[in-house]
């Protein structure tokens, strides 16, 4: 077994393979997973989710139901402690802080 780590989103993730990733697929791997979970980018699936301010329907990636899944149980668990939006809320709740 092969292992591609890499650090994003505030840890490290790790994909192990049968057998080594060159260097394009190791790019084509963190490309989608920077579109799918990164809150820096406007166009990611995050940024995406935490624009919808009424609700909606989002059709996530194959590979992100069960994370995504994992986080709905979490949030329900922590009542709303983790949540994949919650640099966003952070820094929204930042920004209209009162200042001295």
């Amino acid at each position: 077994m092969f292992r591609f780590t890499f650090n994003a989103i505030g840890t490290t993730w790790e994909i192990e393979t049968p057998s080594p990733l060159e260097m394009p697929a190791r790019r084509r791997i963190l490309e989608r997973f920077d579109a799918t979970y990164s809150r820096f980018r406007p166009d990611s699936l995050v940024s995406r989710i935490a624009s919808l301010t009424e609700g909606g329907c989002v059709t996530f990636p194959e590979e992100a139901v069960a994370l995504f899944d994992l986080y709905d149980r979490l949030h329900a668990c922590t009542e709303g402690a983790v949540d994949p939006l919650v640099g966003v809320i952070w820094n929204c709740s930042a920004m209209t802080k009162p200042t001295r």
